[in-house]
């Protein structure tokens, strides 16, 4: 009987230390459990820091193949160092803008054309946007409105045409960016990051497709736009019969793109670049010529006015230094279509 007692004894202290254990390796697993999930939560945030390092890596990769490239399909982009028409070098240093992307454009004591277009490149400090290098084309265009007071109206017109029949219009996101810019244009409450996305949305859409990438603007597009947003061109025949700009061929706020065709520094290459020439004012207050170079200089700022001495220097460079191939973007429809069709499109 006290045998059988003994081992009844033994047999409750047995289960309770099974219990026991069973609990203490329930607790083992729960912390087991925890740990790794807490591992994993932490490995969770190390992958989305990966992840974001990595997507900050291609986006490098890719600004560097877009932005770094001075060989296209089509033709050599402007690249930095590049000697500039105005004296000293063309620099694309964003770092070195005069204004940031959160400036007004409309400011207080700096509300003309003239002041706005001494600002304004066709660099900004948008790391979202990639074409900086590129964007002559749109930069001119824009250029080009906000001397004839139609930035709205260009805007209306990108919003709802392409630039060719199997291009795409805006989409949903850049359309509804592109209708904010505008109400920040009529509200005067633009900045000049929205300068920046305008120009970057425009050549987004508009620019040449060779291969799948973005190849620089023709001047068949830049007249399709201008007209668009109802510009008219100037008489560009009789400037160049007679060499010179004149404001008997330019009214006030008129200008037209003209594009550069530039030797490089020795490296065999032809550069070519949009810059606008025009005039601004009213016809009721008329002002004076200018030449508007979008690529940031280290010499000066982007707009020269008649009769400075870097609109001078700039004017002779044109008619006696540029290569074959300088000259106006089309000034009528059937040369803005043959331009166009000589692209491929």
């Amino acid at each position: 009987m006290r045998t059988l007692f003994v081992l009844f004894v033994l047999f409750i202290l047995s289960c309770h230390a099974l219990q026991a254990d069973k609990q203490h390796v329930k607790a083992k697993h729960q912390i087991t459990k925890l740990i790794k999930k807490d591992q994993k939560g932490q490995n969770q945030k190390a992958n989305v820091a990966n992840v974001a390092t990595v997507a900050k890596v291609e986006k490098v990769e890719k600004v560097a193949v877009v932005k770094g490239k001075t060989v296209n399909t089509l033709y050599h982009h402007l690249s930095k160092g590049v000697a500039s028409p105005a004296g000293g070098q063309y620099t694309g240093a964003a770092a070195e803008l005069p204004v940031d992307d959160a400036d007004h454009v409309y400011q207080p004591q700096m509300d003309t054309v003239k002041d706005i277009l001494s600002s304004v490149t066709q660099f900004d400090k948008n790391d979202a946007t990639i074409y900086d290098d590129d964007r002559c084309g749109a930069a001119v265009v824009f250029a080009a409105a906000i001397n004839a007071g139609k930035v709205e109206q260009l805007i209306d017109f990108v919003v709802s045409h392409a630039s060719k029949p199997d291009l795409t219009t805006p989409d949903a996101t850049d359309a509804a960016e592109l209708n904010r810019i505008r109400t920040a244009f009529t509200d005067r409450s633009a900045t000049f990051g929205d300068v920046g996305l305008l120009q970057e949305i425009i050549y987004k859409y508009w620019a040449v497709h060779h291969e799948g990438q973005l190849d620089g603007m023709v001047g068949g597009q830049l007249h399709n736009l201008l007209v668009g947003a109802g510009l008219t061109p100037p008489d560009t025949s009789a400037m160049f019969e007679a060499r010179t700009f004149s404001t008997d061929n330019i009214q006030p706020g008129q200008s037209w793109p003209y594009i550069i065709h530039a030797a490089g520094d020795g490296d065999g290459a032809t550069y070519v670049h949009w810059i606008l020439i025009g005039r601004e004012g009213t016809a009721a207050a008329p002002g004076t010529l200018f030449i508007y170079d979008p690529y940031p200089m280290d010499s000066s700022p982007p707009l020269f006015e008649s009769p400075n001495d870097g609109y001078n220097t700039y004017q002779t460079w044109i008619w006696n230094s540029a290569l074959d191939g300088s000259g106006w973007a089309p000034a009528d429809q059937a040369g803005a279509d043959s331009d166009i069709q000589a692209e491929g499109f």
